[in-house]
């Protein structure tokens, strides 16, 4: 069986063999979240779409997270995501999508965003109520960069009912083996995709790039009174810095670059592909930790203080 990925926004455009072992997975009793955990390119996000597919067929309808903030497929790089997903003449169809917004391409210095973003997006799933959950996550495995401790504080923060674990070894050996002996769930553990190429940093970067060109294609540059808004973690504007506008859930409704600000005005001008409708919402500002050209897309990565 070959597992193609269709065109669209943000989406891979490889072709992925899918093992036979996949195939023998019994969905038939799962009722929890499944997550999938592994590190970067042993397949997670082909496994993720092919479960999305599969429980799509099986139930009409799937609650897909994307928690991977810099390859996403539900948004741009610097968000993480809920997509409800139905299935309706063989045709999918994504209903909705809520947005989380971390504010960095990588969970690294990012983590507490990472996890809440992840529980206000599980507790979403849940308030919907209707389908299986399926959740990605991101390629941070390294336990010298804290990649276990974030894999352990999800997964005690989500519970999901279903671990599918992906290794090319025995690297995450030391996340699996607690949690077996503590029987808190039921735990998968498979050998990556052989077929899948590990990328390089360059791929990684061009693949951000494009998503971040795709989306703010047809931005304009809109203007924040921005003490009318909540601003988090505070006002510390940079020209080219990444903004995310939120409702009043606490959602992201968009992204926006800074192109100019006024202290004196206390006024914020922001490119954005946003709507009218969507401003109106527009609740809080959260100052994010990534500048972009707006030009070539290319990006950067500030440290916070």
């Amino acid at each position: 069986m070959m597992l193609t990925d269709q065109p669209g926004d943000y989406s891979l455009k490889d072709t992925v063999d899918v093992p036979p072992e996949w195939d023998r997975l019994d969905l038939s009793g799962i009722s929890g979240p499944i997550m999938i955990v592994g590190a970067s390119d042993t397949g997670k996000t082909a496994l993720f779409r092919y479960l999305v597919n599969r429980f799509s067929a099986m139930h009409g309808q799937v609650l897909a997270i994307d928690a991977d903030p810099g390859q996403g497929r539900l948004s741009p790089p610097t968000m993480i995501s809920l997509g409800h997903i139905k299935t309706s003449d063989g045709r999918q169809v994504i209903r909705h999508i809520w947005h989380r917004f971390v504010g960095s391409t990588t969970p690294s210095g990012h983590m507490l965003q990472v996890v809440t973003g992840c529980a206000r997006l599980a507790e979403k799933a849940r308030e919907i109520g209707t389908g299986p959950i399926v959740m990605d996550t991101s390629g941070l495995v390294d336990p010298q960069k804290g990649g276990l401790r974030l894999k352990f504080a999800k997964i005690d923060m989500l519970r999901p009912s279903v671990l599918i674990v992906l290794q090319r070894a025995q690297e995450l050996e030391t996340l699996i083996r607690p949690l077996q002996i503590c029987r808190r769930m039921t735990i998968i553990d498979m050998k990556c995709v052989s077929a899948v190429r590990r990328r390089e940093f360059d791929e990684r970067q061009a693949f951000r790039e494009e998503s971040f060109r795709r989306y703010f294609r047809n931005g304009m540059v809109q203007h924040f009174f921005w003490t009318r808004y909540g601003v988090f973690p505070y006002p510390r504007y940079y020209l080219d810095r990444l903004l995310g506008l939120e409702d009043r859930e606490g959602f992201t409704l968009g992204l926006g670059i800074i192109k100019k600000f006024d202290p004196s005005s206390k006024t914020v001008s922001v490119f954005t592909p946003l709507g009218l409708d969507d401003l109106f919402r527009i609740n809080g500002i959260q100052v994010g930790d990534v500048t972009i050209d707006p030009w070539t897309f290319k990006h950067d990565l500030i440290h916070p203080a």
